[in-house]
């Protein structure tokens, strides 16, 4: 579309006002006023302030919100690529605040990232709730329980590992240390009880209550303050473009998944790592267990999603 058929559109949508707004857009790009320190805050402020005809017809403040590794900077990215007229946030918690920061403090060796993150969640958490919006749309996904797990874990690996970087450039560090912090320093029940505590006590959506639809891969909830559309990490390639079309009401839009571990600067660590992995039964048989992934995950995805390490270890144990 020209330049010239865009401004016909406009106008023909919102009349000779639609002119005033158009023209600030146009110069905002063209006269790369973005690179003005403090303007892209002022432009989206300015944005979300307009009453009628929103951009895509979306009028809810957009919360991608799920627990970590779980591809949500992909759609996170995604949607503000849209360049819509609300806001779209990027939080891991709204709720419990104190409980994640002691244990945050407790377990990681270098919590500064993450404690800068519940920062992030405190504020978004007053926005929630000081009613400035009367309802939200909120994104979340989920992974199969024991990949998220160990993507997780290497995302995180300086924050359990002393000196992590500096040891690994120095080929210093063992695959046994690692099993050992992954199986033993490395926790994360998030899985029980995320959704209660993030979800249901905050947005009053229970994602328990009714079965989760498998063969779809995805579904959408309606609560009172709040709409949510819960996804498949798995189901993203076959059934993402829908499901964001159906929740939003678009006509196109599929997210092309990125911050894969084992592209990252550590990747050839990460790949080597889920070669050597052993799980051992109890370790599986414990996690699978979790209403979380009873919940998502039929038994036949549970064991499909562990199977690569499993396999391997036949005969061999874990040390």
């Amino acid at each position: 579309m020209t330049r010239w058929s865009k401004l016909n559109q406009q106008l023909t949508n919102g009349g000779v006002s639609a002119l005033s707004g158009w023209l600030a857009n146009w110069l905002y790009w063209n006269g790369k006023l973005y690179r003005v320190p403090g303007a892209p805050r002022v432009r989206e402020q300015l944005k979300y302030r307009k009453k009628s005809n929103k951009k895509l017809g979306i009028d809810s403040p957009i919360i991608v919100f799920q627990m970590g590794k779980v591809g949500s900077s992909s759609v996170y990215d995604a949607l503000r690529d849209l360049d819509l007229d609300v806001p779209v946030y990027h939080a891991h918690t709204l709720n419990r605040f104190d409980v994640y920061e002691e244990g945050v403090r407790r377990t990681r060796v270098a919590p500064k990232t993450d404690l800068a993150s519940l920062d992030e969640g405190r504020a978004l958490r007053r926005m929630i709730d000081s009613g400035r919006w009367a309802s939200w749309s909120i994104v979340t996904m989920v992974r199969a329980p024991i990949p998220r797990a160990l993507s997780a874990f290497f995302e995180n690996v300086d924050s359990y590992v002393a000196d992590f970087w500096a040891r690994w450039k120095a080929q210093t560090l063992t695959f046994e240390e690692l099993n050992n912090v992954f199986f033993h320093r490395y926790r994360d029940d998030s899985l029980i009880h995320w959704f209660d505590d993030q979800v249901r006590d905050v947005f009053g959506i229970d994602v328990f209550a009714s079965p989760f639809p498998s063969e779809q891969g995805y579904a959408i909830y309606q609560g009172n303050k709040a709409r949510l559309l819960l996804l498949r990490l798995e189901d993203m390639e076959r059934r993402g473009a829908k499901a964001f079309c159906e929740f939003f009401g678009l006509n196109h839009f599929q997210p092309m998944m990125k911050n894969v571990g084992e592209r990252k600067a550590y990747g050839e660590l990460y790949r080597q790592f889920l070669d050597q992995l052993r799980l051992p039964p109890e370790y599986i048989q414990e996690i699978h267990s979790s209403r979380y992934a009873r919940h998502f995950y039929t038994p036949q995805e549970l064991d499909a999603s562990v199977a690569r390490w499993v396999a391997r270890a036949e005969g061999t144990g874990h040390e």
